[in-house]
């Protein structure tokens, strides 16, 4: 095994992974990806909903590039229908791009991954066939669903308010400041809401910011003809607070 593919493998804390999570276990990709396949047993809750102790058959896979590109996870055993929050492929839509990346801050393991974005997301389809509703609440689908993500990080609930904040926290601080703040007011933002929106800059990054406005912005354009908020065909569930047990 040479350096740098051991030097992965202790990022990914694969090792962790598997130690942790023994139904689960290491299969060749035939390619640069780290793919884990099993079944994937948790027992998890959150601060206001019970626990849950369930398994499902999955399939994980992690890009070369992991973290910077997200690892995508299926779900094999065909417990959960194509039509609950899934991408085209197939994969489970874990959340908003941005949630993913705030979620996997800080230890960008796939040991994390699994933690932070996947077994929430198995935690609140199990809930939601026990008690028939979601526990965490849900987005709509596509790049409006993204956006009402970041509506939520930023306090607002008006989704083109959102928009127009999101925008200026994807600019530099200064140049931001001098433009009229989008709550209407008449102010210019650093005499406004500046620290609503520098707080989201500071949280997320202008980088990953500008990117996902930019890849939301083109969607609208592309899609919204007559709408400025029709969504595309994704639907990002809204990740919730689960911890796994």
């Amino acid at each position: 095994m040479s350096e740098d593919v051991a030097e992965r493998f202790r990022r990914s804390e694969i090792v962790e992974l598997l130690a942790r999570y023994p139904g689960l276990r290491l299969v060749p990709s035939g390619s640069m990806a780290l793919r884990v396949e099993g079944t994937l047993r948790f027992s998890a809750n959150s601060k206001k909903t019970d626990v849950i102790e369930d398994g499902y058959d999955v399939r994980i896979e992690a890009p070369e590039k992991f973290p910077e590109r997200m690892a995508l996870a299926w779900e094999t055993g065909g417990r959960i229908p194509p039509d609950y929050h899934k991408l085209t492929n197939g994969a489970l839509c874990l959340g908003s791009r941005v949630r993913l990346q705030l979620q996997m801050g800080g230890s960008p393991s796939l040991l994390r991954f699994v933690e932070r974005c996947v077994i929430p997301y198995l935690y609140g389809y199990s809930y939601s066939v026990k008690h028939g509703a979601p526990p965490f609440g849900e987005l709509a689908h596509g790049e409006l669903g993204s956006l009402q993500d970041l509506a939520g990080l930023l306090g607002v609930e008006d989704p083109a308010l959102a928009f127009r904040c999101c925008m200026l926290a994807a600019t530099k601080r200064r140049r931001a400041n001098q433009q009229l703040c989008p709550c209407g007011g008449g102010r210019r933002l650093g005499h406004c809401h500046n620290r609503r929106v520098n707080a989201l800059r500071k949280r997320v990054g202008r980088a990953v910011l500008a990117s996902e406005m930019r890849t939301i912005a083109l969607a609208f354009r592309e899609q919204s003809r007559g709408s400025a908020w029709r969504p595309r065909e994704r639907n990002p569930s809204r990740l919730g607070e689960a911890s796994s047990r």
